[in-house]
């Protein structure tokens, strides 16, 4: 068993650069509130799981910690806690930075659509708002993981934002060997009792 090492990564804003805020991207709304996310307001970096490959026998995870320097504002940078390496390949650094990617919509179609929406919001408010919060929404790094936020926090109606969190923290708490947010194929083998009565 070869042991763990950290490897940090660079993730270029490129045309966000101007107006990008780590904290105002990550904290837009409740969705960085819910497992496996850890957002630390005192340093302003966000801790969770990410898998190394988005295929479906693709389960390895690491633990991922993004932030955004001063001295370097110009790009993010990624901290990859490695658990069973030292390194990793190409392909997982770029499926990294693909996942990061799109949790903080940094491409450049994303851009263009953050620029429009700012647009229309300065027009309409007749103001100007220079802020990553407007037209910028945090999400996950898998549609799954969004889709399944989304039924959790739609029953906040009905049932508190804190049950919404448990019942999160459930899930993963029953997939916590994978140190990560579960693919569909993980849910499938699950097999809970159902109480009928």
């Amino acid at each position: 068993m070869s042991s763990g090492g950290v490897v940090v990564l660079e993730l270029p804003l490129g045309a966000a650069e101007e107006s990008f805020e780590l904290e105002e991207a990550v904290c837009s709304h409740g969705l960085f509130m819910m497992p496996p996310n850890q957002w630390d307001p005192v340093s302003k970096t966000l801790l969770r799981p990410l898998r190394l490959g988005l295929g479906l026998g693709d389960s390895e995870s690491v633990m991922v910690r993004i932030s955004q320097h001063q001295w370097a504002p110009r790009s993010l940078h990624v901290r990859v806690y490695c658990h069973n390496s030292p390194s990793l390949s190409r392909q997982h650094r770029e499926s990294v930075l693909a996942q990061v990617s799109r949790m903080l919509r940094l491409s450049e179609d994303e851009e263009r659509a953050v620029r429009e929406f700012r647009n229309m919001y300065d027009k309409k408010k007749k103001k100007k708002k220079e802020s990553s919060f407007v037209g910028r929404v945090f999400r996950s790094p898998t549609l799954f993981e969004d889709m399944v936020k989304c039924m959790l926090l739609c029953n906040c109606q009905s049932v508190s934002l804190s049950l919404s969190l448990f019942t999160t923290s459930s899930l993963l708490c029953i997939c916590i060997h994978m140190l990560s947010f579960p693919i569909p194929a993980n849910c499938l083998t699950l097999c809970l009792p159902i109480r009928v009565d």
